[in-house]
């Protein structure tokens, strides 16, 4: 049995490029692994360099005290693991205190490549130890377990080979046969990303990026949600909605009876999506929850709307995503504007279809705008149209279309145009980049405030 325990690093800033890339499948960066293997007191203990976020963080470092140069010297994480390995031994038991370090263990091990097939076998001595020596009390640290059968504390806390031994030192007046026998079939089946396991909560995951809703409530890890006793995949209820930001409903295992499901959802600063999913046994407490989120659900809401609107020529429009989110934080009605080859659907938007045609997008949005109302578009000829109407216009980038610059933008489409007559090539577009998006989402949310100090000012004369 290999008692085992981690710390590791995370990015400084959640919303860097870097972090954005990474944060699904690698939220959480190894940079010291402890380990003490019961049967002997062998020792095991390595300190990982930097592979990903090549920053380590202040907080980090004050935490567990392992500074720049430490992480500098470290080894590479797929070594450490060989050599973790063969520490372990054929079939290992794993134990740790708490149940961060097994899900951030295997993320590490998948997103090298590594197999993760020897971690099956863990288990967490929190909760044996809460079992089996104080079942009355909340869920203890490990400080605190040491403190209750008065080990010697003589080094800090988190560092990974300390933390390990104070475990191997608990894990002695642990009856660990009959806590794996004991061990609740829910937890042989958790699932979790290092963030904190809540004793009535069955599993609970964190999922940080999606570039709509649309697209995180279609992900299987949001909809679809495994007994957490056998694993089989549950029969679910439609999700309802009590409060913005939240979705919650029921699902059945024929087997193991019904759970709850709540989920909480935000945007992140690129105005993605990120969403944390729990799950509960639907005892009478949560059965009273759910329907209390029912009725809240039920009850009619008075809808804030902006006195303007946002139209959108989708398109081949690539910041449809970022500026519905937008619109819809600021509570603009959108429309999505398309023609029948392209007709898709967005939550927060109502789309249009048009006719297939030359123009029949172009028409149809024009005939919709009033004064003070936001068009997307990257068509020069629909964007003179709309600010002939008074509309507020930009194209995909951030660029305002304004009566100084229409007149030039038309020329030169206009001289693009004779050049592809006379069988000359223009150079394409180049590829999208995310600095593009950002730039484009920027200028979008002062479009927005310059449109609503607008409509602020027109009702105040």
């Amino acid at each position: 049995m290999i008692v085992l325990d981690m710390e590791w690093n995370q990015p400084l800033n959640p919303d860097s490029p870097m972090a954005l890339k990474l944060c699904t499948v690698l939220p959480f960066e190894i940079i010291q692994i402890g380990a003490v293997r019961l049967e002997d007191g062998q020792q095991f203990k390595s300190t990982c360099c930097l592979q990903q976020y090549r920053i380590l963080s202040p907080r980090i470092s004050k935490l567990t005290g392992i500074s720049r140069q430490d992480v500098k010297r470290g080894e590479r994480f797929q070594d450490a693991m060989d050599r973790f390995r063969a520490f372990c031994g054929e079939d290992p038991v794993l134990l740790t205190w708490g149940f961060n370090d097994i899900p951030i263990l295997r993320q590490n091990l998948s997103f090298y490549g590594m197999d993760t097939g020897f971690t099956d076998r863990n288990y967490n001595l929190q909760i044996m130890f809460h079992q089996q020596h104080d079942p009355d009390s909340p869920m203890r640290g490990l400080s605190s377990a040491v403190d209750f059968f008065q080990i010697e504390a003589a080094d800090s806390y988190h560092d990974g080979l300390a933390d390990a031994a104070y475990t191997a030192e608990v894990a002695k007046h642990i009856d660990i046969p009959r806590g794996i026998e004991e061990y609740p079939d829910y937890l042989k089946h958790f699932e979790g990303d290092g963030d904190p396991a809540f004793l009535d909560c069955l599993r609970y995951a964190n999922y940080t990026r999606f570039e709509s809703f649309e697209e995180m409530a279609a992900d299987p890890r949001i909809k679809d949600t495994k007994c957490p006793s056998c694993g089989a995949l549950t029969q679910a209820t439609e999700p309802i909605y009590p409060e913005a930001g939240r979705m919650v409903w029921t699902c059945r295992c024929p087997e193991h009876g019904e759970y709850l499901v709540r989920v909480s959802f935000k945007r992140n600063r690129d105005d993605s999506m990120r969403g944390n999913k729990a799950l509960f046994v639907m005892d009478e407490a949560h059965r009273v929850q759910y329907k209390k989120a029912q009725e809240k659900a039920a009850r009619p809401r008075k809808q804030k709307k902006a006195p303007f609107r946002l139209y959108i020529d989708a398109d081949g429009c690539p910041v449809i995503n970022q500026a519905l989110n937008a619109a819809s934080r600021r509570h603009v009605e959108a429309f999505l504007i398309c023609d029948t080859a392209h007709s898709f659907t967005r939550r927060g938007a109502e789309t249009i279809v048009v006719d297939k045609g030359t123009d029949s997008a172009d028409f149809a949005i024009v005939a919709k705008l009033m004064p003070g109302d936001l068009v997307i578009t990257q068509d020069y000829g629909l964007a003179a149209m709309c600010l002939s109407r008074g509309a507020r216009v930009m194209d995909q980038n951030g660029m305002r279309y304004t009566q100084e610059n229409i007149d030039a933008l038309l020329s030169s489409r206009a001289e693009a145009a004779r050049i592809r007559r006379g069988g000359g090539r223009l150079k394409g577009p180049a590829k999208r980049t995310a600095q593009q998006n950002e730039a484009f989402i920027s200028a979008f949310h002062e479009l927005i405030q310059e449109a609503y100090d607008a409509a602020k000012e027109a009702k105040s004369q």
